[in-house]
């Protein structure tokens, strides 16, 4: 058997199975139509260790996944699996620190999403973790932290003074907006 193998199995009464190999686009397809409930994590969470980038970025949009899949999905080394997670209610629960630290380090995309929905993430400090990417050295990032206020004012002063012309603007806007 394969390292990942997936079948469609068709069973009539009095007849032998008919399997066929199903191709990695249609696997994506399911993952996608599935419901996303209760009566599909088993399912849903097999499909987060699936070979393909794509399926393992649909399946990480899902709410209904196992502890394992989440943790698989959060230590994926595609930048878009980890991008996908953070939509993910299940995985919200269970984003630390440490893990969202690690990711936006390595990609501003994920630290745009985690930032602007800072509140949803029931594991984080939003000030603490705010107060720490400030000084992150990718000004997209500084400038995510600039346009949020749950770090509250004395970081966004702080930030209206970074060397990045873009920070300085977000931090004014939203101070100015307050």
């Amino acid at each position: 058997m394969a390292e990942w193998e997936c079948e469609l199995v068709v069973r009539r009464a009095g007849a032998r199975d008919a399997v066929i190999e199903v191709s990695h686009s249609l696997v994506r397809t399911i993952a996608t139509t599935v419901a996303d409930d209760i009566a599909n994590v088993e399912f849903l969470s097999a499909l987060a260790f699936h070979p393909s980038v794509s399926v393992r970025a649909e399946v990480a949009r899902r709410d209904h996944l196992d502890r394992d899949a989440i943790d698989h999905l959060l230590a994926d080394s595609e930048p878009t699996v980890r991008q996908s997670i953070i939509w993910s209610s299940a995985a919200r629960l269970q984003i630390t620190p440490a893990w969202a630290l690690a990711a936006i380090d390595g990609d501003a995309t994920i630290a745009e999403d985690l930032v602007r929905e800072i509140d949803a993430f029931s594991e984080l400090d939003p000030p603490a973790l705010l107060a720490s990417l400030a000084d992150h050295r990718d000004p997209v990032v500084r400038t995510a932290v600039a346009r949020s206020r749950e770090g509250g004012r004395k970081l966004l002063r702080r930030l209206h003074r970074d060397e990045d012309a873009e920070v300085r603007e977000a931090a004014a806007e939203t101070l100015d907006n307050w």
